[in-house]
């Protein structure tokens, strides 16, 4: 069993030519896999002072200061 591949071969399922297990899916569907899909969406639009950030905070943060307790 192939895992993350294209198989050696496109199956046919509903008519539609599948050349991977994600394309078999949406053809059990009865959606068309050949459609490319719609990139997503981001899940939360930030605004205000957030808006247009790429990098994420924690990211920009200097890591914390180790401190010796027996010192």
């Amino acid at each position: 069993m192939q895992i993350g591949g294209d198989y050696p071969r496109p199956v046919m399922i509903n008519g539609y030519a599948c050349h991977n297990c994600d394309e078999v899916s949406a053809a059990k569907r009865g959606e068309d896999p050949s459609k490319v899909a719609e990139p997503f969406e981001p899940a939360v639009d930030f605004g205000g002072s957030l808006s247009g950030r790429q990098v994420a905070v924690a990211a920009l943060a200097e890591p914390p200061a180790l401190v010796d307790r027996y010192a």
